[in-house]
């Protein structure tokens, strides 16, 4: 994320106008800044995700963009539209998808904790809830990984 500025952006999305000129125009910077586009791309690069289908990025933005302008929103739409590329590193040769789930009471601890603030969504937990939250978490990854 530290890669991509506003001159590396606009050379990503003059690539773009040549095989998709209406999303480009539709999105930059009719609908949003060049700055809120770039906070989004780092927002998903920061998280390990590739930013190369900017054709997909730039539509599900558009798509997000009519009712909502928050970066951390809009980098949350665009991760949905995303959800097939994020999931198919995940995905084991033989096509299985491992995951652990939560209890009900940790998924309603974590999702009370969740605060809106000024800067967006904030997670605030008892740090001793995280702390045992992890431990058992990094214990079950270990037990899942030895099964397989």
């Amino acid at each position: 994320q530290e890669l991509v500025g506003r001159q590396e952006l606009q050379s990503l999305l003059d690539a773009l106008k040549t095989s998709a000129p209406k999303v480009v125009e539709d999105v930059v910077p009719n609908l949003l800044p060049m700055g809120t586009v770039l906070k989004v791309l780092k927002n998903l690069l920061r998280e390990g995700v590739s930013i190369r289908d900017l054709k997909t990025i730039l539509e599900a933005l558009a798509e997000a963009a009519t009712t909502q302008k928050d970066p951390q929103l809009l980098t949350e739409h665009v991760r949905t539209a995303l959800a097939r590329q994020i999931t198919k590193k995940l995905v084991s040769p033989t096509g299985e998808l491992l995951l652990l789930t939560l209890d009900r009471q940790i998924e309603e601890t974590i999702a009370g904790g969740i605060l809106q603030t000024d800067q967006g969504q904030q997670l605030s937990l008892d740090p001793d809830f995280v702390r045992k939250l992890v431990a058992e978490l990094n214990q079950w990854v270990v037990e899942a990984m030895q099964q397989t």
